[in-house]
């Protein structure tokens, strides 16, 4: 078992990160990625919104091109159990990722929308796109 384990670990799924068509989020790979084919789509998600998040101008302009997707995080929570974050470090962008043009559940694998979305033998190509707050 834990051969089998330590083998599902090793085996890693290429992929390629692009923003959606008509998404104005920002190109932020250049290339291919490699990750372990039991990582989750919201780990994906996660390194889109830091990678989104870093990139964001610092002049704390309210018309960046991603803009209209981020969400406030200065509530009491927020600002009581982080004190001294800088302004732009509290917004975070809400992200979707999808692949055939179909929304991913965050819980899923990349092995699992390889096998069940993708359908190809090819990497797989990601798509993300910044959600409007509800």
């Amino acid at each position: 078992m834990f051969l089998t384990l330590l083998l599902l670990l090793k085996c890693r799924c290429g992929f390629y990160l692009h923003p959606a068509e008509g998404s104005p989020a920002p190109n932020i790979t250049q290339g291919k990625l490699s990750a372990p084919r039991i990582l989750r789509v919201l780990k994906v998600a996660n390194y889109v919104v830091e990678k989104l998040v870093l990139e964001k101008p610092l002049d704390g302009s309210p018309d960046s091109t991603f803009a209209m997707g981020l969400t406030s995080g200065t509530s009491a929570l927020d600002s009581s159990s982080r004190p001294g974050l800088k302004p732009w470090q509290k917004l975070k962008p809400s992200v979707e990722i999808l692949c055939n043009n179909q929304v991913l559940s965050p819980e899923m694998s990349l092995a699992t929308v390889r096998t069940y979305i993708w359908k190809k033998p090819e990497d797989l190509i990601l798509n993300y796109r910044v959600v409007q707050s509800r």
